[in-house]
């Protein structure tokens, strides 16, 4: 594939030496890893690709196959040991309930939190993946989110339609709707003697890859920014300058309030500029009501409950649990743990989390603390709290007084 004349001149060789600085970040387990799932036709339901690249995907899935025109952009983060490809079987008479499984098979263990989805605006694989993923709640959560697991996942799709976009459904915080209208219209892949034009489902898949190639490389690196701002790479834009409605300010609004990520085009930047990255959680009419709604918000969390389960492996589990004045062996100094001191470890952790610009106001979260033995099972610690995620800024409001001069 050739790079679109959308592509800052840049963009590629500033993703050339990501991995390594990606590793090295990962030594210091600054963040989250960032693990790509990427969906397919071709090949047999269930078939996996570890490490994928295009020629990979090719060989294993066909050139024809959804992956290649993913991964023709994924190629460029030079990250392909983040990326596996699963085939899936999405046609009738495939039930609901056999796509599901497909998909929960193929995650299966690993923590992909990235699901490029080529397929387009497909409400069953909409459904599947909104199944599969579950929710949160003070109960435990179901899916991927349930607390014994804690492993969820945003998936992207992508569409070039300028009006008319599917909505997902009102509480779905697990499917991203990723826009470019009328990307790729004028696009010939074929010779000058035989154009031939892209066809809708290499377009979707190349607006979903485009916009999974700029999440990833913004939540490995610096997870609690946003996209918004960032032109998305690899993707033409229409000759006429033409992206229907979205080009009113009052029409991105509803869309985005509805669950449906957008762009503006600038021409000057490059391209299709991102707007709103959005999942389609949406809960009546109050602001404060849609918190997951925005996707950085979702890999704030991420980030949050990954640093979080590491400080209870390394500090709290399979420790011997003992009284905070106990006289303890200095040889078992390594053994035990005090209620007080996994208090003041949690307490020290929202320090770090509020300096990583993940959280804010540190302080009332430690107020909002308590750790205590569960008064049913001795084993077991119980810690409760609650944090303020950090926001990012989308909107400026400035009022200015102006007034005239009089002389004294």
């Amino acid at each position: 594939m050739n790079a679109s004349n959308a592509v800052p001149p840049s963009a590629v060789t500033r993703t050339l030496g990501y991995a390594l600085d990606y590793i090295d970040l990962q030594t210091a387990q600054a963040n989250l890893p960032v693990k790509i799932l990427v969906l397919t036709d071709g090949g047999t339901a269930g078939q996996k690709e570890p490490n994928a690249t295009t020629e990979k995907v090719k060989a294993e899935f066909g050139s024809d196959s959804l992956a290649v025109e993913v991964m023709e952009i994924l190629d460029r983060l030079n990250a392909s040991q983040f990326i596996d490809v699963l085939a899936v079987d999405i046609n009738p008479p495939t039930t609901a309930d056999s796509i599901e499984k497909q998909i929960e098979d193929g995650l299966g263990d690993t923590w992909y939190n990235l699901i490029v989805n080529p397929f387009g605006q497909n409400s069953a694989l909409y459904t599947a993946l909104r199944n599969v993923n579950g929710e949160p709640s003070e109960s435990g959560g179901d899916g991927r989110w349930n607390a014994l697991k804690v492993k969820p996942f945003v998936a992207i799709s992508g569409t070039d339609a300028p009006t008319n976009i599917e909505t997902l459904n009102v509480r779905d915080m697990t499917n991203i709707v990723a826009t470019a209208p009328n990307a790729f219209k004028d696009t010939n892949i074929g010779t000058e003697e035989s154009p031939i034009l892209l066809k809708t489902e290499q377009k979707q898949a190349r607006i979903a890859a485009s916009w999974a190639f700029l999440a990833f490389r913004q939540f490995s690196t610096k997870p609690y920014l946003d996209i918004s701002g960032q032109v998305l790479p690899f993707v033409d834009y229409p000759k006429d300058l033409n992206i229907g409605n979205m080009a009113d300010f009052n029409r991105r609004d509803v869309l985005a309030k509805d669950g449906i990520c957008t762009v503006t085009l600038d021409v000057g930047q490059g391209g299709y500029v991102v707007q709103d990255f959005v999942t389609g959680r949406r809960v009546g009419t109050n602001e404060m009501a849609r918190d997951w709604n925005w996707v950085r918000n979702l890999f704030v969390d991420f980030n949050f409950a990954y640093q979080y389960q590491i400080l209870q492996e390394r500090t709290l589990m399979d420790k011997v649990i003992v009284g905070d004045d106990a006289i303890i062996n200095p040889s078992a100094k390594r053994d035990f743990i005090r209620l007080k001191t996994w208090k003041a470890t949690v307490a020290n952790f929202f320090e770090r989390m509020e300096a990583g610009l993940f959280i804010t106001d540190a302080e009332f979260s430690v107020d909002s603390l308590i750790v205590e033995v569960s008064s049913t099972n001795p084993k077991r610690i119980n810690t409760q709290f609650a944090y303020k995620r950090t926001s990012t800024v989308n909107i400026a409001s400035t009022t200015a007084y102006v007034g005239f001069a009089f002389g004294e």
